[in-house]
């Protein structure tokens, strides 16, 4: 972040828990502020924030990038799939980190879904079912 000068700003609540494999979540969550850092110009903004209803946790990353057309959309999460195979590469990326982050978000009993608009960035919401501590 320091090195491209993006700001990162966090709004996480407290005390949010869900039940799962640390490194796997940890993965999950680098892949996807990997690529928003990845994709967003040197001074733009990466935001991640929580929300927790009763049953989900939902955890936002947002960024200020080059977005992704709605026509592509679809298959963001397909393995090897990229949007532009020559900025991919120059970027660093082989189209794997999506597939990856979803895998793992869909066998902890969850899901990531996506808003994008070219030219404006993207946001990617993973959705975890909320551990529910029932101890007094």
């Amino acid at each position: 972040f320091d090195a491209k000068a993006i700001q990162l700003e966090a709004h996480i609540q407290a005390e949010l828990k869900v039940l799962g494999h640390p490194i796997q979540l940890n993965r999950l969550f680098t892949n996807l502020i990997d690529n928003a850092l990845r994709y967003t110009p040197r001074g733009g903004t990466v935001e991640v924030w929580t929300q927790q209803d009763k049953d989900f946790l939902s955890i936002h990353i947002q960024d200020a990038g080059i977005g992704i057309a709605a026509d592509d959309l679809a298959h963001i999460f397909e393995r090897f799939w990229q949007v532009d195979l020559a900025r991919s590469y120059q970027a660093g990326g082989f189209g794997l980190g999506l597939a990856i982050a979803q895998s793992i978000a869909q066998n902890h009993g969850g899901d990531i879904r996506v808003t994008s608009e070219l030219d404006k960035g993207s946001c990617f919401t993973v959705r975890l079912p909320a551990y529910a501590d029932e101890t007094p």
